[in-house]
């Protein structure tokens, strides 16, 4: 499968088509990992954002009591947005539980894109914004059963599927993006 095809399918690139991510996002790659391997360790440094294509990762962190697996990626999982704008300390380790495929996106892809396409740069972090807080409504409605409540009966959801995720064309896009009022 080609990167196209591949960055196509990953929700981090909807909106941004074919010729904006061949001029963009070549630099990507897609690693493959084997069931056991690990991808990071504590003390290693990450420079790139990723998600997973395929396959299963299990992110660890060690505690007082041991290490504590805190969290499985499956197809679509990402890890490292935290990372992109903070200098915060990495304390957990990604674990291959069964043959994975990663799409590694590098900072430095991101900061380029950031300098020479802010539109671009903008639909990236609004599709990542998009998903961040998707893992944190799942997050908050896993504590609300612990609570004893069947679902987040307190807060409406962070998002709607419906009006937020809408595809566009590049030509709707672009129309959409020159007409929108700016507001103060």
């Amino acid at each position: 499968m080609s990167l196209w095809k591949t960055l196509s399918t990953c929700p981090l690139f909807y909106d941004i088509h074919q010729e904006e991510m061949e001029k963009h996002f070549m630099h990507c790659r897609v690693s493959e990992y084997h069931k056991g391997e690990t991808i990071y360790g504590e003390a290693d440094n990450i420079n790139y954002l990723f998600t997973v294509l395929e396959g299963k990762i299990t992110i660890t962190r060690d505690t007082p009591e041991g290490l504590k697996d805190i969290q499985v990626l499956g197809k679509g999982g990402f890890y490292g947005e935290h990372f992109l704008f903070s200098e915060m300390e990495k304390t957990e380790m990604l674990t291959v539980q069964e043959n994975t495929k990663v799409l590694e996106v590098p900072y430095k892809v991101l900061q380029e894109v950031f300098e020479k396409d802010p539109v671009i740069y903008g639909i990236f972090i609004t599709n990542l914004n998009y998903l961040v807080l998707k893992k944190f409504e799942i997050a908050q409605n896993i504590v609300f059963r612990i609570m004893g409540e069947p679902k987040n009966t307190i807060r409406v959801p962070l998002y709607d599927d419906t009006t937020i995720r809408k595809a566009y064309s590049k030509n709707e896009r672009d129309k959409f993006l020159k007409n929108k009022p700016i507001e103060d």
